[in-house]
């Protein structure tokens, strides 16, 4: 089985915080709004732009002010609260690029997504379902050779 598809995820997770906890979702689209950011996690690349109240993911063109770089383990550790934003960047599990204002709305973006995430009821269905496929994406150990 394949690696978790970021994109998809990152898709799902933003329908499902603008149909659930609808707030925070307005509250991201501004903090983030038409800036752009991209995002890199382990390997596959998007781009994240809100027009309006709507996400909108897309080929990324490099003009997004933000250019984020982590893997599943950060996120789903970030999402846990097993780990806050500066942890994960100063033990370089996620790089951030961008101007301090742009790393700042991120900041400010990311309390809001995780607020909103954890009043959404459909959320921990996603999760799952992304830590089922990370296990099963898993390389397996070789078999011992009989004693």
């Amino acid at each position: 089985m394949r690696q978790p598809d970021f994109p998809a995820f990152l898709d799902r997770s933003l329908t499902i915080l603008r149909v659930e906890a609808p707030d925070h979702h307005a509250e991201l689209a501004s903090t983030l709004g038409r800036r752009g950011l991209r995002c890199e996690v382990d390997g596959p690349t998007v781009a994240l732009r809100f027009e309006g109240s709507r996400h909108a993911l897309r080929e990324p063109d490099h003009r997004e002010e933000m250019f984020l770089r982590t893997d599943w383990t950060t996120i789903l550790d970030l999402v846990d609260g097993e780990l806050s934003l500066l942890e994960a960047l100063l033990e370089e599990r996620l790089w951030l690029t961008g101007s301090a204002d742009a790393v700042t709305r991120f900041d400010e973006a990311l309390v809001c997504y995780l607020g909103g995430a954890i009043r959404c009821p459909s959320l921990p269905a996603l999760l799952a379902e992304l830590r089922v496929s990370r296990l099963a994406a898993a390389p397996k150990p070789a078999a011992e050779a009989p004693q």
